[in-house]
């Protein structure tokens, strides 16, 4: 019998977090045993580094010791690590340079379970500062054809308040109310028809209702987590899924839908091919 697979979380960025990602698992498995469930090793290592004040003040990177904790975790060892938590996803690709074990990225996750389930248009984003202000949900949307929104500086000030306010571990029936109150607000002025909460602490609103789909990342990830340990499913890319997308690239192109560096740059309108082009050539 194969041996079952064994998944790392980095986690402490924010603990309640943390916890609730570990219970998303838990109710994702379909378990009728202890033993049914999955293994899992967690560094819940609220230690690491704010990434807003990094971010914002210029304060010690989390990165050094994000990397020391998914080292830990490889030697247990795990065959893959996972970390709840979006901002910190901003420093994967260096973590990843110094760790052999696949790490997760729960921007990817989230975003390809709002395509592949509903389809939508124009989503938006929401999610703590680094995320908000690093776009870290941006190309990954635009890759898939959709239109990134972007909420407003003051509607972001509120986002914040509320995260800070669930971290500290209090579940308050008016901050359901006032998050409704902020969707019903971004569908009628903005026209959104997708939302992705990217944010581990939001899972707190993942039982309520909307007109429109609301993706948890957290629990795209734990279901991620579920589908590779128990039905098998790959880390790799789907070969069918770029295959079509670059195919419907190729198609736009030839219909004259979008100029050759627009296809290339994977952006969503001519303006921004040019500057991301510009950008990539200042760098090398």
């Amino acid at each position: 019998m194969e041996k079952e697979k064994v998944v790392g979380i980095m986690g402490g960025m924010g603990p309640y977090a943390t916890v609730m990602f570990l219970k998303n698992i838990l109710e994702l498995t379909d378990a009728k045993k202890d033993w049914d469930h999955i293994r899992t090793i967690t560094d819940n290592n609220v230690k690491i580094p704010s990434r807003s004040r990094a971010i914002l003040y210029n304060e010690e990177s989390p990165l050094e010791k994000m990397i020391e904790s998914c080292l830990q975790l490889q030697k247990y060892p795990v065959d893959i690590i996972v970390i709840p938590c979006n901002s910190a996803c901003f420093w994967v690709s260096e973590i990843q340079r110094k760790v052999k074990i696949p790490i997760i990225n729960i921007v990817d996750i989230a975003t390809e379970t709002l395509v592949v389930s509903y389809q939508p248009s124009r989503v938006t984003v929401l999610g703590g500062l680094v995320t908000y202000q690093k776009d870290l949900y941006k190309n990954s949307i635009e890759r898939f054809e959709m239109e990134y929104v972007k909420p407003s500086e003051k509607l972001q000030v509120k986002i914040v308040q509320m995260i800070e306010t669930i971290k500290l571990g209090v579940e308050i029936d008016s901050l359901k109310q006032q998050f409704s109150k902020i969707i019903e607000q971004l569908i009628k002025k903005h026209k959104i028809d997708g939302v992705i909460l990217a944010c581990t602490e939001f899972t707190l609103f993942k039982s309520l209702s909307f007109s429109i789909p609301i993706i948890d990342s957290s629990l795209s990830l734990a279901q991620f987590v579920v589908d590779y340990v128990k039905n098998g499913k790959p880390i790799h890319f789907d070969n069918k899924k770029v295959a079509d997308f670059w195919e419907n690239r190729a198609l736009m192109l030839k219909d004259k839908k979008l100029g050759i560096l627009q296809s290339t740059m994977l952006t969503s309108n001519k303006g921004e091919a040019i500057k991301k082009w510009e950008n990539e050539k200042k760098s090398y």
